[in-house]
């Protein structure tokens, strides 16, 4: 009972303060305590009742935030159709709450992998950045305008880019 009540006071957010005086009032085995804990445990059942769309709009947030970490498509992400329903309910609750630990276990297994993609892609950015920067001929000739500075590290900062890239990008690529 205890354990079914502080999990709704986790996910309804009850502030912690409210828990600890309940807790204390509620010390013991007794049949009072007992009972104490069932009006707590229909009262916080009834709130998680009344904001049930609230808890399956936040378990769809972090849904897509997993989606989108496991670079899943639209067809993957179609499977899973509860995401898709309007009727609000306790079954479709724990139905969302299982795919997100599901997920968050696959997260876990592939971070390794992930990583590896994130650092692809920010490779890939910084070359398509490089090579839009190299078209600019202007750059060799810059000179300051009035009140600015002249950025003379700039071409050495591009070189070092650019040996970075060539060197990491087909490592990435390998692994």
């Amino acid at each position: 009972l205890r354990a079914a009540v502080e999990a709704l006071w986790e996910k309804l957010g009850v502030d912690s303060g409210e828990r600890k005086s309940f807790l204390n009032a509620n010390r013991g085995c007794g049949l009072r305590q007992i009972n104490e804990f069932e009006d707590e445990l229909a009262r916080l059942n009834e709130l998680k009742r009344q904001n049930l769309h609230l808890f399956v709009e936040d378990a769809r947030y972090k849904l897509q935030e997993l989606w989108d970490a496991l670079y899943l498509s639209e067809d993957e992400m179609l499977e899973f159709t509860p995401a898709f329903s309007d009727v609000y309910s306790d079954a479709l609750l724990e139905a969302h709450e299982r795919e997100i630990a599901r997920l968050e276990a696959v997260r876990e297994q592939r971070a390794p992998i992930l990583a590896l993609v994130d650092k692809h892609r920010t490779l890939t950015h910084d070359r398509d950045e490089l090579a839009a920067s190299s078209q600019d001929a202007s750059r060799l000739m810059m000179r300051g305008q009035k009140g600015e500075r002249r950025d003379p590290g700039k071409l050495l900062r591009e070189e070092k880019l650019r040996k970075r890239i060539t060197k990491e990008l087909p490592k990435i690529a390998a692994d």
